[in-house]
């Protein structure tokens, strides 16, 4: 098994990893950022707010980003007896130089923040799997990665976990503590890719089926590739008996065009469940180690943009990893206090920023795009548009665009 050394490895290439990847490199320490996929990645869209130019800037992506938003698509609803099939779309009002709530389109944005630090000078290893962690006395030192031909190892000054979801040093270390589950609801997806999906959706954009307890929803990712997931209250999904492959394809039975299109696709992914609790990590840097984006904190996708806490949580990692190494000092317990308080207040601000920016709006003016797989923005306000009837008496009601969007979720429980 060969060895490398390099001076921080950067397990992720998010949003989250390339900001910090390319902000180190910048400041010319030799950077190895680790994919375990390859660019560009399929994404679902997501609403586009709190992201700041002068990091764009920095990063060196600023006068690029503009393409990769773009305008929201339709939603198609649907109701398996054919009593119901409409479509509709969002519009936007707002100023052209104001991204706020527009579709971001993540694979091409990620795509951008990857090539922007290969740019800078990071190195790159993609389709690379981190199989296991590598610690000296206590103290993370690198990691071992497996390709689909060799085994490697990689060893630095500084490990940067950036691997979303994965956690992959707070699940090591048992840092992570589960909080609050998200809904009472049971949601699994899986990735087909068959161009039969394009008959069932709206122009780019995505399809609702309502089933009886839940719904389905359709969304396009790239080229051929679609995420079908299902949603089902618990006290029904019970009768599946914790079998999510068969709650799955049961719902998808009962809308006979998608029954017929996933029969003749290629299954790209496991039937999967979708993350329905909230978890936050004990502390977000040790001995050797630091922790960005999601691999720390997980917060309601519905009132979060996690792409924003990811790079802005980059930011401070690479700024302070840098001052430290530039130093020629190892990254010890000086900087740990420091750098947990930032993360902490960085993770509550930007939770409080994205009610207050939505509660900013009339609700007439609430204009949204598609987002998370299992709670998309753009749902939710078509859906209002049914069940609540913005512009009209309910109008009074729902007072502020966060109660819509909570009544929006309630609703989407007991759709049937």
């Amino acid at each position: 098994m060969s060895s490398e050394f390099h001076d921080v490895i950067v397990i992720g290439a998010g949003p989250g990893g390339a900001t910090v990847a390319n902000l180190l490199a910048q400041q010319g320490l030799d950077v190895l950022m680790i994919d375990r996929g390859v660019q560009p990645t399929p994404q679902i869209p997501q609403t586009c707010f709190g992201l700041r130019s002068p990091l764009l800037s920095r990063l060196g992506i600023a006068e690029k980003f503009p393409t990769a938003i773009k305008e929201p698509q339709p939603v198609r609803f649907v109701v398996p007896d054919d009593t119901c099939d409409i479509q509709m779309t969002v519009k936007l009002s707002q100023p052209t130089n104001d991204y706020q709530g527009m579709c971001l389109n993540r694979s091409e944005f990620d795509q951008m923040l990857v090539n922007s630090a290969i740019a800078h000078g990071v190195t790159y290893a993609s389709a690379s799997l981190v199989e296991a962690l590598i610690s000296t006395d206590k103290q993370i030192t690198g990691v071992r990665c497996r390709t689909s031909e060799t085994v490697q190892e990689y060893q630095g000054k500084a490990v940067i976990d950036a691997s979303g979801k994965f956690s992959l040093i707070p699940a090591y270390l048992g840092l992570k503590e589960e909080s609050n589950q998200l809904d009472e609801r049971i949601a699994v997806f899986s990735h087909f890719v068959h161009p039969a999906f394009q008959e069932l959706l709206p122009d780019g954009g995505m399809t609702v089926i309502a089933v009886d307890g839940g719904y389905i929803l359709i969304a396009p990712l790239l080229g051929d590739r679609v995420s079908v997931v299902t949603v089902l209250a618990q006290a029904k999904a019970t009768a599946y008996d914790s079998d999510r492959t068969q709650l799955f394809y049961s719902l998808i039975a009962t809308w006979k065009p998608l029954a017929q299109a996933i029969a003749v696709s290629e299954q790209v992914l496991p039937v999967l469940p979708v993350i329905n609790k909230t978890w936050t990590c004990r502390q977000f840097s040790g001995s050797g180690f630091l922790i960005v984006g999601e691999a720390g904190v997980f917060a309601d996708p519905f009132f979060s943009n996690g792409v924003a806490v990811a790079m802005d949580s980059g930011e401070i990692a690479a700024d302070t990893l840098a001052a430290c190494l530039k130093q020629g000092k190892a990254w010890t317990h000086e900087g740990f206090a420091a750098y947990d308080e930032q993360l902490r207040t960085l993770f509550q601000q930007r939770q409080q920023e994205a009610k207050t920016w939505l509660d900013s709006l009339p609700l007439q003016q609430l204009r949204m795009s598609c987002a998370d797989p299992h709670l998309p923005w753009g749902v939710p306000l078509a859906f209002l548009n049914l069940i609540a009837g913005i512009g009209s008496t309910n109008q009074t009601r729902l007072t502020t665009p966060t109660s819509a969007m909570t009544v929006a979720r309630q609703a989407y429980a007991t759709i049937s």
